[in-house]
């Protein structure tokens, strides 16, 4: 018999498919289907550093003062149910008690702070693990990767310092070097990283003549960055992996085990095939383990990856030089 459990974060999990932070994980009812359908765990939707500021600060405007920093936080939880700090603690207090499987907090966070003291307050409200999101696009001439890595540890360590259960990062793709940011948040002892998060599409409307933005459903597609740096990072790191953007098959989810992850997010499918499709996914992945003689997911996790190659770099530059020059 097929055991499709995974350990993630150093929870156990009784599939490796779990629901990414969104709308979807910011109501109760959609939360308790994802457990009937089989989910590994959930994350909560996130809860942005600067609705943490901004209740801090007793701001009636909320988010305003703060969009200078980052101009998604505002456009896309302005409806959230539970937008408010205070609210968003009760409303996992409720969730706790009503599902058993783990429930993931996210904190969405773009600079080092004393906001990160509401880390505690979410694992005394019941969280299982916080996933740090550190979403933010660099925009300032004057700083540097090496700047923007360092503010990344400052955080990453501060939460760790304040919680007793794990910690993940949820790492930005838009770095020169995730890899050096991976070994840098490595080192402060956090407990996984998610590989990667996905940033809001900037846009001019003509019509307005203003900005304006939107979140795109991932494809397939979209996995290849995440599949390349789980495969690269794979061994080299304390932290479990977590692939991200572009799940949207069981064998998306096979392919990132293969190089090495523990655990998998999934959100566009489930927009796109409603919460019950997690049951089609994880009797995919059964059935494609049962072929391949496979009992536990352990005994194909990381097989595809450079660790396991016996010439790291066939398994890096030669693919890049075979797909340059049209080499099948």
């Amino acid at each position: 018999m097929t055991d499709i459990s995974s350990v993630y974060l150093g929870l156990k999990i009784s599939s490796p498919f779990i629901v990414g932070a969104s709308s979807l994980t910011s109501d109760l009812t959609t939360i308790k289907k994802a457990e009937v359908a089989g989910a590994g765990a959930v994350v909560i939707k996130s809860l942005f550093e600067e609705q943490i500021q901004a209740e801090a600060a007793n701001l009636e405007e909320s988010l305003a003062a703060y969009s200078n920093m980052i101009a998604e936080a505002v456009t896309f939880h302005a409806d959230y149910d539970h937008a408010g700090p205070a609210e968003h603690l009760r409303w996992i207090e409720k969730t706790r008690k009503e599902i058993s499987i783990p429930l993931i907090a996210s904190l969405n966070a773009v600079s080092p702070g004393n906001w990160t003291n509401y880390a505690r307050s979410l694992e005394e409200a019941g969280a299982d693990a916080i996933e740090l999101n550190l979403y933010g696009i660099v925009t300032d001439s004057k700083v540097s990767d090496d700047m923007a890595i360092l503010a990344m540890k400052s955080i990453a360590e501060s939460v760790k310092h304040l919680v007793s259960i794990p910690v993940s990062v949820k790492l930005t793709p838009w770095l020169l070097s995730p890899g050096y940011a991976a070994k840098t948040l490595d080192q402060t002892g956090i407990d996984g990283l998610v590989l990667f998060n996905r940033f809001a599409r900037f846009d001019i409307d003509p019509v307005t003549e203003s900005v304006r933005y939107s979140m795109a459903m991932t494809a397939s597609r979209d996995l290849e960055h995440s599949l390349r740096w789980i495969s690269l990072l794979q061994d080299n790191l304390n932290a479990d992996l977590c692939g991200s953007s572009g799940v949207h098959t069981a064998n998306d989810a096979i392919k990132l085990i293969l190089a090495g992850a523990n655990a998998v997010q999934v959100v566009s499918a489930l927009y796109q095939k409603g919460i019950n499709y997690i049951q089609d996914l994880n009797l995919e992945l059964s059935n494609w383990m049962k072929q391949k003689n496979y009992q536990h997911l352990t005994d194909f996790q990381g097989k595809v990856s450079r660790s396991k190659s016996m010439n790291p770099y066939t398994f890096e530059r030669h693919q890049y030089i075979k797909a340059t020059l049209g080499i099948h």
